[in-house]
């Protein structure tokens, strides 16, 4: 069989950056949509099932949160992954932007860490598009120990 691209997987992919479900970049071929498998038994696929339900994890039964208290909720999740993930057996660092969610991160990771962070950052040499003086003040201001490339 001869495997050719399907146009409207590859005008998606043109026009959003990915091939949304239930295309596949390849004609004749379907993917499954977020949170489901596929049983294939002797050579017959049966039907998607459901595994995962992302938006169950967002449904609060606490009823509506002020913003004062959805961000101290939203902080202290932040700070649990984050300290989750600081347990490693090899050394730990971050990709840091400058924006507000790798300052965030590596904010956490420093008030953790008890020790340097190492952070990493990917400069351009055109201003409009360089990040890197934005993380180099987020790097001083957590003392990581910073590696930039432009």
């Amino acid at each position: 069989m001869r495997r050719r691209v399907d146009p409207s997987a590859l005008a998606a992919y043109l026009k959003f950056g990915y091939v949304p479900d239930p295309l596949s970049i390849l004609e004749g071929v379907a993917k499954l949509p977020p949170g489901h498998v596929l049983l294939v038994k002797n050579g017959q696929a049966g039907t998607p099932q459901r595994y995962w339900e992302p938006t169950s994890h967002f449904r609060s039964t606490d009823g509506p949160l002020d913003a004062a208290e959805a961000g101290e909720r939203l902080w202290g999740l932040l700070g649990n992954a984050v300290r989750s993930h600081l347990v490693s057996d090899v050394p730990v660092g971050a990709f840091l932007s400058g924006g507000v969610d790798s300052s965030a991160v590596v904010g956490l990771m420093a008030r953790e860490a008890g020790v340097p962070v190492k952070t990493f950052s990917v400069g351009f040499g055109e201003k409009e598009y360089d990040e890197a003086p934005y993380a180099r003040r987020v790097a001083e201001w957590f003392g990581t120990e910073h590696h930039e490339l432009i």
